[in-house]
Order: structure tokens, then C-alpha cells, then sequence
């Protein structure tokens, strides 16, 4: 089953935010993590932005979390952005 990380945040400082979006990238892609939504928050009511991304299970989405790869990269992320990060399993989709 799918898991998804779900992260609202507030950037503070694109020059570091620059950097730290490859690393992020990367390290997504070396878990077989795929972007889903990620843009401004257009309600009006929430975060500046809003990123989604899919992993392929939950323990594959805390691997990620773990890795040394994107520990490089939440070093700039905490100077980038303030953020919080959420990661949810998915359920079963049961549609009509």
C-alpha cells in the first residue's frame, strides 16, 4: 500500500531553498519516492506552499526520512523553510 508524505511550508530563503530542492529530488528518487502536487496553497487560509509525495509503502517512506541522503538535504530545508512534515499510510481505494 501507497504511503504519502505531506509537507506544509513557509519559505524564508529561496537561495538556500535552491539548493536544497535537488538534494530533496534526489534523495526522493533514489527511494522510488514521485511527486504528486507541489505549489503555492492556494486557500488562501494555509501554508505558502504544499508539496506531496508518494512512496511506495510506509516502510519505503521511512527509510527515506532516515536516509543520510535526505538528512544532507534537511539541513537546508530547516534553513530554506519553516515546514512541517507529515507521513500518512494509504487506504484502500474504494470507489464506485
Amino acid at each position: 500500500m501507497a504511503a504519502y508524505v505531506v509537507t506544509m511550508l513557509q519559505l524564508l530563503d529561496e537561495a538556500a531553498a535552491a539548493v536544497y530542492r535537488p538534494l530533496a529530488r534526489a534523495s526522493v528518487a533514489a527511494h522510488g519516492g514521485r511527486y504528486l502536487a507541489r505549489g503555492p496553497d492556494e486557500s488562501r487560509t494555509g501554508p505558502d506552499r504544499l508539496v506531496i509525495i508518494e512512496f511506495p509503502s510506509l516502510q519505503v517512506a521511512l527509510q527515506w526520512r532516515d536516509s543520510d541522503c535526505y538528512r544532507d538535504a534537511t539541513a537546508w530545508r530547516d534553513k530554506a523553510m519553516r515546514s512541517r512534515v507529515m507521513i500518512v499510510d494509504g487506504i484502500p481505494w474504494e470507489g464506485s
